[in-house]
C-alpha cells in the first residue's frame, strides 16, 4: 500500500483528529486513500510527462510548441487515444478527471484536431466566454472564427465555427426551438455540479437515440460526459453500461488546514493574502458582504472582491484581471468549476453553500452544509499552477459531510422547464432522467401555469405560454412582457409600455437595485407608494439620467445595477426594440408620480396598463393583509394559503390590503450553527381584488373563489360594525360633538 504522503498525514494530524467510532475511522481512511490515490498518480503522471518531453520533435512555430508542452504536461491526453477508440463503439463515454487535468480546454481541441465539429456545454455563462477565449488563443485561433461561443446574453459565432463552446441553457433552448445542425460530438462538462439543463440534455439525448434505434429520426452526436464526481459507475449503469475513462492526479500538492482556535475567516484571509491571492467559498451574497465588511475593517492592503452568479461581466472580468496587489476573492460555488484563478495559493472553505430549492411548495434559498465532493472540488482551486493550501472552516467534520450533493432536477421549480419542454412537444415525466423530477415538483410546476394561463386545462401550451417559453425569462416575467407586448400591438400609443416591463423584468432579475438598508438615500428619488417594482424603476432611471451618478450617493446596489442593465440588454436584443428616446427617463418620472404630482392623462393610462401587466404575470402570487404579529407588525397571507408572511426591507409599499409579489423563504445560520428562516414577500405591488375578477384566469379563480369571499365577507363585517358604531353621517357627527361642547 502507497504511504498517503505530505497531504495525507497532514489530513489526519489537523482535521480529522479527535473523532474515534468505527464508522469515523473507516470515513477518515476513505479520504485519506482519496489523496494519497492523487499523489501516487501525480508521480505516475510525471514520469510519463518527462518521457514524452524527452522525446518531443523541435519546431519553431511557438504555437506547436505550445501545443507539445500541453500534451507532455496535462494529465487528460494520457486518455486520448483509448477515448477515440472508444467513442467509434460506444455513443456515450463518461471521462473522469479532476481539476487541473485539462478536461475542459483540451477535449474541444483533441476532436477538433481529428475534422470534428464540437459543443462544449459549461453551467455558467463567465465559463463558457473565458473557455472559448483560452481555447481560441491556444490553437492560434480569432475568437469568433473556428472557436465560438454562444449564451443568452452574447454571443461570438459564424459558420466557419467548429468549436462552440456554450451554456447548457443555450443549448437546450436552441435544440428545443431551432433547427441548427447537431455537432458530431457534444461534451457535457462538469457534470458533476447537477446542472438541471445538462440532466435534460442528456435525457433528450437518450430519447433520441433510443428512437435512433428503432430505425426513427436522424443519428445523434457522440457524448462525452466529462466530470469530476464519484458516481461515475451509478451513472454508467444508469445508461446501460457507458464505458468510464479515468485519469487521476493534480498537478501540483494541496495541504488541507483548519482554522486555529478563535479565529475567523477574514483574519486567515488576511494573513494567507501575505503570500499570494486567497479565494474564500462562501455561502450567498449575504456571507460575501458580511465577509468583505469584516476584511476591510481591519485593512485595506488587499483587493477585495465579490465573486457570485449576479455579477455583470466587467465585475467577473476584474477577478482575472492582473492587479498591482494581492487579491481576496470572496465567491460563491461557482468558482468549483472552469476557472482558472492562476495567482491563488490559498482556499478558504467555509463549510457551506446556498442553493434554490422547493421546500413545502415554497421557493427558499436554503442554506446548508456542503458534500465532501465540493470541498474535493474547492480545494482543488488550489492546487491549478503551484503547490496551495486549503483551509476548511466548517462546525462539521469532514467525514460527517454528505458525500455528494443533490442534482437540481430533485430540488428546484420546474415550470420554466416543463413548459420549455411542452412546447417542443415533449413530457417531463416521459424523459429517461437519471434522476427523475419529483412527481410533486412537476404538479405544482403545472398548476402555476394553469394559473397564469401559459397551459390550457389539459397541460398543452396556450399561444402565451409557446410565447413566454421563448423569452430568456422566468414565466412571470416572461407573461409579463408577453401581455405588455400584446398591448403595444393592439395600442402604438402604449409603445414605452415594453420597454417599461423589460425593465422590470431585468430589475426583478437582478433582485433589486435599491439597497434595502439605504432607503433613506434612495426614496429621495423616488415618489413611489405603491409599488416597489415601481420605485425601483424610478431609481434606476435616475442614476441613469445623471451624467456621472454617485450610485453610493444614491443608495444603489452598483452590481445589481450593471446585471440589470446587461440583463435589459439581452431582452432588448431578443424583442428587437432599437434605442429609447431621451425622454424616457423623464416619463418614468411621471409614471411613478401619481398621486403625488398630477399626470396627463396618456401618462396615467400608461401607469395603469403597467400596474396591469405586472398584475398580469404575477397574479397566482397574491396577498392580504392578516393580523399583527407577535412584534406588532402586519403580516400578509397568500391567497392560496401558507404562512404568514413579512414585506421585505425596504418596501415602499404600507398598509396595504391586497399585494401581490414573490413568496420568498430565507434560510438563515444562528451563531450556534442553526438555521431559522424568514418568510417574505419581496418586490410588493398594491393591487385591488377586482383586478383578479376581471383579468384572472379561470382556473385562478376557481382555486381563489373561497379565499375571496372570506376577505370580502369579512370586509361586508367590518363596515356594517363601522356603521353601528357610527349611525350617523359625519357632518351630523360634528354638530353632535359641536353642542355637546357649548354645553
Amino acid at each position: 500500500m502507497h504511504s498517503p504522503g505530505r497531504r495525507g498525514a497532514y489530513l489526519h494530524t489537523h482535521v480529522l483528529q479527535g473523532h474515534r467510532t468505527s464508522k469515523d475511522l473507516m470515513r477518515r481512511s476513505e479520504i485519506a486513500n482519496d489523496l494519497a490515490q492523487a499523489a501516487f498518480h501525480d508521480e505516475q503522471l510525471a514520469r510519463q510527462r518527462t518521457s514524452r518531453a524527452n522525446g518531443k520533435i523541435a519546431t519553431a512555430d511557438p504555437i506547436e510548441l505550445a501545443r507539445l508542452e500541453r500534451r507532455a504536461t496535462l494529465p487528460i491526453y494520457d486518455l486520448e487515444e483509448q477515448l477515440m477508440q472508444v467513442l467509434e463503439r460506444h455513443p456515450i463515454a463518461i471521462v473522469i478527471a479532476p481539476t487541473g487535468t485539462g478536461k475542459s480546454t483540451q477535449l474541444p481541441q483533441m476532436f477538433l484536431e481529428r475534422g470534428k465539429t464540437v459543443e462544449l456545454l459549461q453551467p455558467r455563462k463567465d465559463a463558457a466566454e473565458r473557455i472559448a477565449m483560452r481555447i481560441s488563443e491556444e490553437v492560434g485561433e480569432e475568437l469568433g472564427g473556428v472557436i465560438g461561443f454562444a449564451h443568452a446574453k452574447n454571443m461570438q459565432l459564424s459558420r466557419e465555427s467548429k468549436v462552440i463552446v456554450t451554456t447548457d441553457g443555450w443549448s437546450l433552448s436552441a435544440g428545443l426551438h431551432t433547427k441548427n445542425r447537431e455537432p458530431d460530438v457534444r461534451i457535457l462538462d462538469e457534470f458533476h455540479v447537477g446542472n438541471v439543463y445538462q440532466d435534460t440534455i442528456l435525457a433528450l439525448h437518450l430519447d433520441k437515440l433510443a428512437r435512433w434505434e428503432r430505425g426513427e429520426g436522424p443519428k445523434p452526436p457522440k457524448i462525452v460526459i466529462a466530470t469530476a464526481t464519484f458516481d461515475a459507475e451509478y451513472i454508467s449503469r444508469k445508461l446501460g453500461g457507458a464505458p468510464i475513462l479515468e485519469t487521476r492526479g493534480r498537478n501540483f500538492n494541496v495541504e488541507v488546514e483548519t482554522l486555529e482556535k478563535g479565529e475567523t475567516i477574514a483574519e486567515r484571509a488576511i494573513e494567507a493574502a501575505r503570500d499570494g491571492d486567497v479565494l474564500v467559498f462562501l455561502a450567498g451574497k449575504q456571507e460575501i458582504s458580511a465577509q468583505k465588511k469584516a476584511i476591510l475593517d481591519q485593512t485595506l492592503e488587499f483587493e477585495v472582491l465579490e465573486g457570485h452568479s449576479k455579477l455583470p461581466a466587467k465585475e467577473i472580468a476584474r477577478i482575472f484581471a492582473p492587479s498591482a496587489r494581492n487579491k481576496i476573492i470572496l465567491g460563491t460555488d461557482m468558482f468549483e468549476t472552469s476557472h482558472t484563478l492562476e495567482g491563488v495559493k490559498t482556499v478558504i472553505c467555509s463549510g457551506y453553500k446556498r442553493s434554490i430549492e422547493l421546500q413545502g411548495g415554497v421557493e427558499t434559498l436554503a442554506i446548508h452544509p456542503i458534500s465532501y465532493f465540493d470541498f474535493l472540488q474547492q480545494i482543488g482551486r488550489a492546487g491549478r499552477v503551484a503547490d496551495g493550501v486549503a483551509v476548511y472552516a466548517g462546525d462539521i467534520p469532514l467525514e460527517n459531510l454528505p458525500k455528494k450533493p443533490i442534482r437540481e432536477i430533485q430540488r428546484i421549480p420546474l415550470a420554466k422547464l416543463d413548459l420549455t419542454l411542452a412546447v417542443a412537444g415533449k413530457e417531463i415525466e416521459r424523459l429517461p432522467y437519471l434522476e427523475q423530477p419529483p412527481h410533486e415538483h412537476v404538479e405544482q410546476g403545472r398548476k402555476t401555469l394553469r394559473q397564469l394561463s401559459l397551459f390550457s386545462a389539459n397541460d398543452r401550451p396556450t399561444k402565451a405560454g409557446a410565447r413566454v417559453a421563448a423569452l430568456p425569462a422566468d414565466i412571470r416575467e416572461g407573461k409579463m412582457i408577453a401581455y405588455a407586448e400584446r398591448l403595444v400591438e393592439r395600442d402604438k400609443s402604449l409603445a414605452p409600455l415594453l420597454e417599461l416591463a423589460v425593465d422590470l423584468a431585468s430589475i426583478i432579475e437582478a433582485e433589486g437595485i435599491a439597497r434595502h438598508d439605504m432607503k433613506k438615500k434612495w426614496e429621495k428619488f423616488t415618489s413611489e407608494k405603491h409599488s416597489d417594482l415601481l420605485a425601483h424603476l424610478q431609481v434606476m432611471h435616475a442614476a441613469e439620467s445623471l451624467e456621472k451618478p454617485n450610485l453610493r450617493a444614491m443608495g444603489i446596489d452598483e452590481v445589481a445595477l450593471k446585471y440589470a442593465q446587461e440583463t435589459r440588454e439581452m431582452l432588448t436584443r431578443r424583442l428587437k426594440l432599437g434605442e429609447r428616446p431621451e425622454e424616457f427617463h423623464q416619463l418614468v418620472k411621471q409614471i411613478g408620480a401619481n398621486g403625488v404630482a398630477p399626470v396627463n392623462p396618456q401618462v396615467q393610462t400608461l401607469r395603469e396598463k403597467l400596474l396591469e401587466s405586472i398584475f398580469i404575470g404575477h397574479m397566482d402570487s397574491v396577498f392580504h393583509m392578516c393580523d399583527k404579529d407577535e412584534k406588532g407588525n402586519y403580516g400578509y397571507r397568500s391567497l392560496q394559503g401558507g404562512a404568514q408572511r413579512r414585506l421585505g426591507r425596504g418596501s415602499v409599499v404600507s398598509g396595504a390590503a391586497n399585494i401581490l409579489g414573490r413568496a420568498f423563504d430565507v434560510m438563515m445560520l444562528n451563531g450556534d450553527g442553526n438555521t431559522f428562516t424568514l418568510p417574505l414577500v419581496l418586490m410588493a405591488t398594491e393591487i385591488d381584488l377586482s383586478w383578479l375578477k376581471k383579468n384572472g384566469s379561470p382556473e385562478l379563480k376557481r382555486d381563489l373563489s373561497s379565499s375571496i369571499r372570506s376577505i370580502e365577507d369579512r370586509a361586508r363585517r367590518g363596515e356594517s360594525k363601522e356603521r353601528q358604531s357610527f349611525p350617523y353621517g359625519r357632518q351630523h357627527r360634528a354638530q353632535l360633538r359641536t353642542k355637546r361642547g357649548a354645553r
